[in-house]
């Protein structure tokens, strides 16, 4: 019984320290980095504040060679009495959506503390700014392209209250769900082209098409479209001739290969028709004429 009661008195102590506790966070941000320099991503909606909020937002979709940094978090405070705020944290996770998982990893913020004035305690208090907006975090190192990914997030701040340090940081935390936004990694379709062969046809003309000079091009989303050109021929192109395909992914993302498509014309004249020529001593023959996809009117000779 002894040790229940002590326990009770222990709670008891800690809440009273909670509960008259004359600090906390008004508002936090996450800081991310998308290519386009730091943007602030508010962790509180109901500031009402022109940033962008995190939670339920698409982050974009992403190559694995591209920028996308987190630079850190932002935790602004209020104290007053005999709180003080000791320390600031974003603590963050990225794992594949849906699948939540990982060890939360933490950033500090108190490489930038800056007072500022505030009306916490009826004016008397004083306001700070705990950042940190250089952090350098490479969100995609180590992402597998195919994937959707989910970063939760929330923010804590550690303070004392008479000097004593309180065990329970102040946390900002959606209610203990955290914050989440979501991104994709999508690299560009991986192209691979085959030579090909096209035979001229009786109008000495040839086509292809992509998937004659396909081959096996993939991407992790799926392709939506595959082109070809040039993809017409003529009599003039028989030969070796470049070609160049261009595969398009789900997400607009396009690659290129060339191939060769070899021309070739195995359509032989039309067989002439010699009339029989009839004659005492001398006659003249006229010159039989064909035809030739390529050649056009050919005319022959007589012997």
């Amino acid at each position: 019984m002894n040790k229940f009661l002590l326990l009770n008195l222990l709670f008891m102590l800690l809440g009273s320290i909670n509960l008259n506790a004359q600090s906390g966070i008004f508002e936090s941000y996450a800081i991310v980095d998308s290519g386009f320099g730091n943007n602030y991503y508010d962790l509180n909606p109901h500031t009402q504040t022109p940033n962008f909020d995190f939670n339920g937002t698409n982050l974009g979709t992403f190559q694995s060679t591209d920028t996308f940094i987190l630079n850190g978090g932002q935790n602004n405070i209020f104290k007053c009495g005999s709180d003080d705020v000791t320390s600031g944290w974003l603590h963050y996770r990225i794992f594949p959506s849906g699948i939540p998982s990982g060890t939360f990893l933490s950033i500090d913020l108190s490489s930038n503390v800056q007072n500022f004035p505030g009306a916490a305690c009826g004016g008397t208090g004083d306001n700070q700014s705990w950042s940190t907006t250089n952090a350098n975090i490479n969100v995609l190192s180590g992402l597998t392209s195919g994937i959707d990914y989910s970063i939760e997030v929330y923010t804590t701040a550690d303070f004392s209250v008479g000097g004593t340090p309180n065990p329970f940081p102040h946390t900002v935390n959606n209610g203990g769900a955290n914050f989440s936004a979501t991104f994709r990694v999508d690299n560009p379709p991986t192209v691979s082209c085959t030579n090909y062969t096209a035979q001229l046809d009786n109008s000495g003309n040839a086509s292809i098409t992509a998937a004659n000079v396909d081959g096996g091009s993939s991407d992790d989303f799926g392709i939506v479209s595959m082109t070809v050109s040039p993809n017409t021929f003529n009599c003039s192109n028989i030969g070796s001739n470049t070609v160049t395909l261009t595969v398009t992914d789900t997400n607009g993302q396009t690659d290129t290969c060339t191939a060769t498509v070899t021309v070739e014309d195995n359509i032989d004249p039309t067989t002439p028709t010699l009339t029989d020529i009839t004659g005492e001593c001398s006659t003249t023959a006229t010159a039989p004429t064909t035809s030739d996809n390529c050649s056009g009117t050919l005319t022959g000779t007589t012997t």
